[in-house]
């Protein structure tokens, strides 16, 4: 997978699949195109990580209205995110360079490029990788999966982020099952849509 390129070496990690009844090229439209408004769910327990359980907890990625309707990866790529790998419709590969266990907020490092991204070892900093794979089962099916890696570029990261990972890594994995559902869901309704066109 072309995760594998940009985080060969990690600490923490996370992954989740499921199966969806579609094709491929489908499915990878349906990745791209897939908004919060589309999980509400998934915006609520933002907020509430973000909010009542205090400042500590603020997600890197926080929904604000005007983004709502913007697609989630879009609307990353705003906050901070940084495209690393595209190979449709097979997997989507995206990073963020952050400390993301301060109560300030994330502190996203602004990146241009993929090879930034790689090169980059500043001490006191977590370099979370995404990626959503897609793999195709049958010409009408395919196994969608997330996974998220965390590598740390010092000691002391690790110790911060290995906190944080604890605190959040439920929850985490909570957002990231409802957002494949999501995924699947648009997928479906677009190709219900494109039945029903004249």
């Amino acid at each position: 997978m072309l995760i594998d390129h940009h985080c060969p070496v990690y600490r923490f990690s996370e992954r989740h699949s499921l199966c969806v009844p579609r094709g491929a090229a489908e499915v990878y439209e349906a990745v791209k195109a897939v908004r919060f408004t589309d999980m509400p769910m998934v915006s609520r327990m933002l907020a509430l990580r973000g909010g009542r359980l205090g400042a500590a907890l603020r997600p890197p990625l926080r929904v604000a209205p005007a983004r709502g309707e913007l697609p989630v990866l879009e609307a990353a790529v705003g906050r901070g995110f940084i495209p690393l790998d595209d190979a449709a419709p097979s997997e989507l590969v995206y990073g963020a360079i952050g400390r993301f266990w301060r109560p300030s907020g994330p502190g996203l490092v602004r990146l241009d490029t993929a090879e930034q991204f790689s090169h980059f070892q500043e001490p006191g900093y977590a370099k979370l990788v995404l990626n959503f794979h897609i793999e195709p089962l049958t010409e009408r099916s395919c196994r969608l999966s997330t996974q998220t890696r965390i590598a740390l570029t010092d000691r002391a990261a690790l110790c911060k982020f290995a906190l944080y990972w604890a605190a959040i890594r439920m929850g985490s994995g909570l957002i990231r099952r409802l957002w494949l559902r999501a995924i699947a869901r648009e997928a479906e309704r677009t190709a219900a849509g494109r039945a029903l066109a004249p």
